[in-house]
């Protein structure tokens, strides 16, 4: 029965083998088609103004008179219009041959979707029926798999640390540029900008607290899958009250010099946490490589042991 289920594993991996192949020529191809397409506009726009230019000297209007005084010679430029209509043609005609191909290696991958489903179940049941026997390979096989299922689980967690870092980065670096913004509008204001410069800095504010929101929400995420990173999840930034109040209101130096203060304050802290997560992420993305080598070693050596069985 194992040499039954080990060969139709070998078929499969011979599948997925193929599989794959059609999965590079098929990106292959769309890349092809790409730069066809590309390549199709720029003759459409060539022949498009080649159009024009043959239709202004063919005619008997002032423009026409111009044209034709430039010396610009009429033959020539239908013989460059037909050189340019061959080329699009014949792109056209390429791009047609690329779609062909793309529409067959995606219905021969197609042919080949329940694979990985049926390979799974095949190397349970392997995996199964070694381990039902309840001997020295099937402890030894039992230890493998139980190791993998550890490192798997701590490759999750830390692939969702990665994302929730992904997802912070852009909030944070949105909250940065209000945050500048806002620090630039403040100066201005207490330079005498007015009401306009006050409204501007407390709206670039309240668009950096927005943005802070959806930050927290991912170090807590971050936090929640990591819980050996510590992150700081404090990163309320009030600024509102005697602030917002003194500052519409009375206008004071002070009150301007306080806001602007805590600007700069938050913009800092803003910056060493954007550039805390990065640090975060490439320690993730490293520890992530590593445990997926590992991974790898592991699978290996199960799979030797239970072909070899």
């Amino acid at each position: 029965m194992l040499e039954n289920i080990n060969k139709k594993i070998t078929e499969i991996e011979e599948n997925l083998r193929k599989r794959r192949e059609f999965s590079d020529i098929l990106e292959q191809k769309q890349q092809e088609l790409s730069k066809a397409q590309t390549g199709r506009r720029e003759l459409s726009k060539a022949l498009n103004k080649k159009e024009r230019q043959i239709k202004r000297l063919q005619s008997p209007s002032v423009i026409g008179l111009i044209f034709r005084r430039e010396d610009i010679d009429l033959q020539e430029e239908l013989r460059q219009y037909d050189i340019i209509k061959s080329e699009y043609e014949n792109c056209a005609d390429s791009i047609t041959d690329i779609e062909k191909d793309i529409n067959f290696y995606k219905e021969q991958i197609e042919n080949y979707h329940s694979l990985d489903s049926d390979y799974d179940d095949l190397i349970r049941e392997r995996q199964d029926l070694i381990l039902s026997k309840n001997d020295s390979t099937a402890r030894e096989l039992r230890g493998y798999l139980d190791e993998i299922s550890e490192k798997e689980s701590s490759a999750r967690s830390i692939r969702e640390g990665i994302s929730a870092c992904n997802r912070a980065l852009p909030s944070l670096a949105r909250a940065i540029g209000n945050m500048e913004s806002a620090r630039s509008w403040g100066i201005w204001d207490i330079m005498g900008g007015g009401f306009l410069s006050t409204a501007v800095k407390h709206s670039r504010i309240d668009n950096m607290r927005q943005e802070i929101k959806g930050v927290e929400r991912e170090i807590r995420a971050l936090n929640t899958n990591l819980s050996y990173i510590n992150l700081p999840s404090d990163m309320d930034i009030e600024i509102g009250g005697f602030a917002t109040f003194a500052d519409y209101f009375f206008d004071g130096l002070f009150a301007d010099l306080f806001v602007q203060g805590k600007i700069k304050d938050s913009l800092n802290k803003l910056r060493d946490t954007y550039d805390k997560i990065n640090r975060i992420k490439d320690a993730l993305q490293t520890k992530l490589e590593e445990l997926n080598r590992e991974l790898r070693d592991l699978r290996d050596k199960a799979d030797n042991l239970e072909r070899n069985i």
